[in-house]
């Protein structure tokens, strides 16, 4: 009886090649993949890498004056902005520390001299655009509860007025999208709670 072509199977030769092939098939692939994700990691010394390190630090300061003034306690407005920075930075910073880490790149050390030198001027984390001095963190720790809750807003008006200009200039600079898109969202956000916060100001000193 004759055999077709559809009724023949691969020999164990064949199966080996297929394996093999197969194998490196997927090695490529892999390497390939891993490949592109390289190539998609901006530079260390760029916009991208240098906003996030920076915000990072900017963002873990915002969050002590939220739980400084929480602790010590505030007006129940002043009470609600001071959750919502919290609750909204904290997942802030878990985006950026995700796409550091996915790029390889580390946090910023605290104690450098290049902060926010993708924007052409460097110096101390301490220097950024709205950091707060120790002196005014302190501050917040005194005196009664409506006084507190006003020197919040203020500082924080200050705070976000720095991350602002800071996102726009990320906005406008950064050469990945993700990063463009959350430094826009983050201005636009930001913008928009220092409007609710001078509001909040006004109504307290009234």
């Amino acid at each position: 009886m004759s055999t077709t072509l559809h009724d023949r199977s691969p020999g164990p030769g064949a199966k080996r090649w297929l394996a093999v092939g197969v194998a490196c098939c997927l090695l490529l692939g892999t390497l390939f993949g891993l490949w592109l994700r390289r190539d998609r990691a901006p530079s260390e010394d760029g916009v991208d890498v240098g906003f996030l390190r920076d915000m990072v630090d900017h963002h873990d300061q915002a969050n002590e004056m939220a739980v400084i003034a929480l602790y010590n306690g505030v007006e129940r407005a002043v009470d609600r902005f001071a959750t919502e920075v919290i609750l909204t930075q904290r997942w802030e910073l878990g985006r950026m520390y995700a796409w550091l880490d996915d790029w390889g790149y580390s946090l910023g050390d605290p104690e450098r001299t290049d902060a926010m030198a993708w924007m052409g001027h460097a110096g101390p984390v301490a220097t950024m655009a709205g950091m707060q001095s120790q002196e005014n963190l302190d501050r917040l720790v005194e005196g009664p509860e409506e006084a507190r809750s006003q020197l919040f807003l203020e500082l924080m008006i200050d705070h976000h007025r720095g991350a602002v200009h800071m996102a726009e200039a990320a906005a406008e600079d950064a050469t990945v999208g993700k990063v463009r898109e959350f430094a826009a969202v983050t201005a636009r956000n930001q913008a928009m709670e220092i409007r609710e916060y001078e509001v909040a100001l006004d109504e307290l000193r009234a």
